[in-house]
């Protein structure tokens, strides 16, 4: 609009005013519009930016870091039971040696010494030898288990089995009267 239109309509003092009005909000307009114009570039940027990534994500093979980790889970399941086999072989082994304890056998082991191969123990006899040697109160001894004779003179002897069986009062019996038996028959 201009200056001579708003004199058809108004005083100057007014329409000087009304142009003033109008050229600021002109300019407030302006303002607004390039911060739009700066704002949609932005925008426009940024789905760029999304575009290239959803581009990139599409090439990312799914299925092959699906079969990939299936692969990882199962190498890690198969060493742990590899690790268990091996475990329950050695302390096969341990218990066949006569030991008393097979878990204080095995902290005197080495276990990188001990090899598995189908399905066998090897490097575990000779440290289990030299742990009988240097700690024999770790395995059984050759000596025959002990037995008993009741009181009554019968010659009757009582096997481990048999003490398992015994009542308490028996049990009692032979507590009181060969502390040492009746040590060696309840363990």
């Amino acid at each position: 609009m201009k200056k001579e239109d708003l004199l058809k309509i108004m005083d100057e003092e007014t329409a000087e005013k009304v142009l003033k009005l109008s050229e600021a909000d002109g300019k407030e307009q302006n303002k607004k519009i390039a911060d739009l114009e700066k704002e949609l570039k932005g925008t426009k940027k940024d789905l760029d930016d999304a575009n290239k990534a959803l581009d990139e994500a599409k090439k990312i093979d799914i299925d092959k870091i699906k079969a990939d980790e299936f692969e990882k889970g199962k190498q890690e399941v198969q060493a742990e039971f590899d690790k268990y086999k091996n475990d329950l072989a050695v302390d096969s082994v341990i218990k066949e040696a006569g030991a008393k304890d097979v878990s204080e056998i095995k902290l005197h082991l080495d276990m990188d010494k001990i090899k598995f191969e189908d399905g066998k123990v090897s490097g575990l006899s000779e440290q289990l030898e030299k742990i009988k040697t240097d700690k024999d109160y770790l395995f059984q001894g050759d000596k025959k288990k002990p037995t008993f004779s009741d009181k009554t003179g019968g010659g009757n002897t009582v096997t481990k089995d048999e003490f398992a069986k015994m009542g308490y009062k028996q049990k009692l019996d032979l507590f009181n009267t060969n502390r040492e038996l009746y040590d060696e028959l309840s363990q």
